[in-house]
């Protein structure tokens, strides 16, 4: 009968549930933490329309070789986002997409301009550092009017190797600054 098995099996069922506990707070410990890992962007808008990441926990970046994304920005009316990524263990890529917008209707497709991406040395000072600029002409199919939720994107794969990114850490960050110029 149920009540000679609620006394039968009170330790197995609450050992279950126990065992269950852990492994559900073991796996949101380590949610958590992936999230703070992949969340640690700051963005802040520069007076010449650029916008400048600060991208923390580049050691642990690296290890996991993952991409991550940017939230969405505006500049020259366009809508984009710009993305990076840690790839193989070797090389920091960085890209640029354009993503539909509220003003898509209003503006002159494909886009004309540069996208110029802009590794701080920080130890040197914001003047000096890294840099990569990709002129949109002869490149409609990348810049025209998205007509998808997810663009693709273009950029440099390989834009500075792991090795060399050292020289650009600071307290295990480093400095971007990415400006879209349009023509």
């Amino acid at each position: 009968d149920l009540h000679h098995h609620n006394v039968d099996f009170t330790g197995t069922h609450l050992e279950f549930v126990e065992n269950s506990l852990k492994e559900t707070q073991i796996s949101l410990a380590q949610q958590v933490e992936e999230n703070m890992v992949s969340t640690k962007v700051t963005k802040q808008p520069l007076s010449n329309g650029g916008v400048e990441w600060r991208i923390l926990s580049v050691k642990k970046r690296i290890m996991r070789s993952k991409e991550f994304q940017g939230p969405p920005i505006y500049s020259c009316g366009y809508k984009f986002r710009f993305y990076v990524q840690f790839n193989n263990q070797q090389h920091l890529g960085v890209k640029f997409s354009l993503l539909k917008g509220e003003n898509d209707d209003k503006l002159k497709w494909p886009l004309k301009g540069e996208i110029t991406f802009f590794l701080v040395n920080q130890p040197q000072g914001s003047i000096d550092g890294l840099e990569g600029t990709i002129s949109t002409e002869n490149l409609e199919g990348w810049f025209g009017r998205p007509t998808t939720d997810n663009p693709p994107c273009y950029g440099f794969a390989d834009f500075i190797s792991h090795e060399d990114l050292n020289n650009y850490i600071i307290n295990d960050s480093i400095l971007l600054r990415v400006f879209l110029t349009c023509i």
